[in-house]
């Protein structure tokens, strides 16, 4: 949709980033995009792990890495959940949901987006 509206498009006028949260809202009609935060997130499945955080209130960060070419047959999500200091979740296209104690270095893999959920819920 961005390809459509254009990137001229993009009003730059000082308000930062509250300013293009509103604009987002006005211009984009996708219900997944409602926040500027919410526009880095590229896969279905990020999308389904992000709404039930939400809806869990599990508290979370987005911390984005550099855009990539997506290979359709296997998306890899570039946007790491941050659910606490050690704890980041990112989705790995087929091989699901990996998650990464970047305190041990340990990783681990949950098969979808509620059992990422299951195991971080209060």
């Amino acid at each position: 949709m961005l390809e459509q509206i254009g990137i001229d498009a993009i009003p730059m006028l000082p308000g930062g980033v509250g300013y293009l949260d509103a604009w987002l809202k006005t211009v984009i009609h996708t219900d997944c995009w409602t926040t500027a935060e919410g526009v880095i997130l590229e896969t279905q499945p990020e999308w389904k792990l992000y709404e039930l955080l939400e809806l869990h209130s599990i508290p979370f960060t987005l911390l984005s890495t550099y855009p990539k070419l997506i290979d359709e047959n296997d998306p890899v999500g570039r946007v790491w959940f941050v659910l606490s200091d050690a704890i980041r979740v990112r989705y790995q296209g087929l091989a699901k949901f990996v998650v990464k104690d970047i305190v041990s270095g340990r990783e681990g893999i949950c098969a979808d987006e509620r059992e990422v959920n299951n195991r971080f819920s209060k």
